[in-house]
């Protein structure tokens, strides 16, 4: 049964990738990537990973500081690059592994890593409403009408969960229950920040994001593929947020369905632009995957030497 559980993944991936590529013509699709402008998009594409890694990193160590696991930026550096091997898989595979190497480094209990883990990817999630909203308000429309409603309530739906959160948080000590939850070891990075903190976090997760949304626009631009900006951070925040769903690998297959849902339109202009869009997201994801492959390769190689003695300097 486990076997089966961990094969879920795969074998929906591959579904995805079959019905795509039956569906639409395979040879555009590879003619589409074959075509593809490597002079420019390689290196485009090198240098966001790579920047990418560094911002992500340095939001790693800020947020272990503000929860009281501080960790020392070389040794984050490579626990984020080794946690590519796991991202591979999926968001929440390689945020478990973060936590489990910050767990043995600091040899502090693996829930309380957890917890940091835990408030990161919810701080994501609200930076990831505040694009759809921001692109709501100035780019009205900009969501097909299909799609418009329930993404917006979903977004709504993630700021209301915080409110809660946050009141919840705020009137622990006067429901018992409430008190003794407050101190379970899952809850040890909420006690120790601030809404303020947690504010501050949402921004500067909005500068990193908004560096690979960034990269997405002038790629798409190389193929021919013009996007108003605004709208393209709406519809990548919306592809982040299926991406992070643990039920394909590496985004293969679900997000490739959403992005043609979205960019297609805007290639209505272009032959085959199906097509193109297939061929233009599984380039870039899969470019994406084999470089994080080697970073992460890289930096685990660098880990394992100390994996005995608990991930210690």
């Amino acid at each position: 049964m486990s076997r089966l559980k961990k094969s879920i993944p795969w074998i929906v991936t591959l579904g995805i990738l079959w019905f795509l590529f039956h569906k639409h013509d395979p040879r555009a699709i590879l003619d589409v990537m074959a075509s593809a402008n490597l002079a420019i998009l390689l290196p485009l594409w090198t240098l966001c990973i790579l920047v990418v890694f560094l911002a992500d990193t340095g939001c790693l160590i800020w947020l272990f500081r503000m929860c009281d696991q501080p960790v020392p930026p070389r040794a984050m550096l490579e626990v984020k690059g080794a946690s590519y091997l796991l991202n591979v898989i999926n968001y929440n595979a390689a945020s478990g592994g973060i936590a489990y190497f910050v767990s043995k480094r600091n040899e502090i209990p693996l829930m309380k890593t957890l917890s940091s883990m835990l408030m990161l990817s919810g701080m994501d999630f609200l930076a990831l409403a505040l694009f759809v909203f921001a692109a709501q308000v100035l780019e009205p429309g900009y969501l097909p009408a299909a799609y418009e409603k329930p993404t917006l309530m979903i977004a709504g739906g993630l700021w209301v969960g915080y409110a809660l959160v946050v009141l919840t948080w705020a009137i622990r000590n006067h429901v018992q229950f409430l008190r003794r939850a407050s101190e379970w070891p899952l809850f040890a990075c909420l006690r120790s920040t601030t809404v303020p903190q947690h504010l501050a976090l949402i921004v500067a997760r909005i500068g990193f994001l908004s560096l690979y949304f960034f990269t997405q626009y002038l790629s798409l631009g190389v193929f021919g593929v013009e996007i108003p900006l605004v709208a393209l951070f709406g519809f990548n925040a919306i592809l982040t947020l299926v991406g992070i769903i643990p039920i394909s690998i590496a985004g293969l297959g679900t997000t490739q369905v959403v992005m043609v849902a979205l960019y297609a339109p805007y290639a209505a202009e272009l032959v085959n632009p199906e097509a193109i869009i297939l061929g233009y997201s599984t380039a870039i994801i899969g470019y994406f995957v084999l470089v994080r492959l080697a970073l992460g390769a890289f930096f685990f190689n660098r880990l394992s030497a100390q994996w005995q003695a608990g991930f210690k300097e």
